[in-house]
């Protein structure tokens, strides 16, 4: 019997030292885990807020892309395959053609308004604005017109990160 008490007291007192733990954490760790979580999701935050911009700019980059290429190719189809009126010259901002169907009409950089003009009716679409010129040249013999467009496109969004400006050239020569 006083094995059993002496079994009994001990096991008292592992009860007490088990209740009377203080198995908890502090302020101070408290504190600290707290900073270092907050600086964890602050980052993050920032790090998402840079990657939806850049991606916003990405798809204006894009849609300016896709609209100077789609202008550019469709005058260079139609300038390769006309006959050029204008005069040779550097800077000019109309050039006057006159297709295979022996219709003559202009190609005019309005760079006071930023739109392309085809016969008075505006090419560019209202999200961009477009400035540029032609440079002409014509050589006697053989005689060949090559036309230099040199365009700059920027795209008209209020946000900043959503402006994309793009510069292209492209050179064609008449087959007329």
């Amino acid at each position: 019997m006083g094995l059993e008490i002496i079994k009994f007291m001990k096991f008292k007192e592992n009860i007490k030292k088990i209740l009377s733990n203080d198995a908890g954490f502090t302020m101070m760790e408290m504190i600290v885990a707290l900073a270092v979580f907050s600086i964890i999701i602050v980052s993050m935050t920032s790090i998402t807020f840079s990657i939806i911009k850049a991606q916003r700019k990405s798809f204006a980059l894009q849609n300016s892309q896709e609209v100077s290429r789609y202008i550019l190719e469709s005058m260079n189809k139609e300038i390769r395959m006309s006959l050029i009126n204008s005069d040779s010259g550097s800077g000019v901002t109309v050039l006057n053609i006159t297709n295979a169907n022996s219709e003559t009409f202009d190609y005019q950089f309005d760079n006071s308004n930023k739109r392309l003009l085809r016969n008075g009716q505006v090419v560019s679409p209202d999200n961009i604005e477009l400035t540029g010129s032609f440079y002409i040249t014509k050589d006697t013999f053989p005689y060949q017109v090559i036309v230099t467009i040199v365009m700059k496109v920027d795209s008209t969004k209020s946000k900043i990160e959503q402006k994309a400006e793009i510069n292209l050239q492209s050179t064609i020569s008449s087959r007329l």
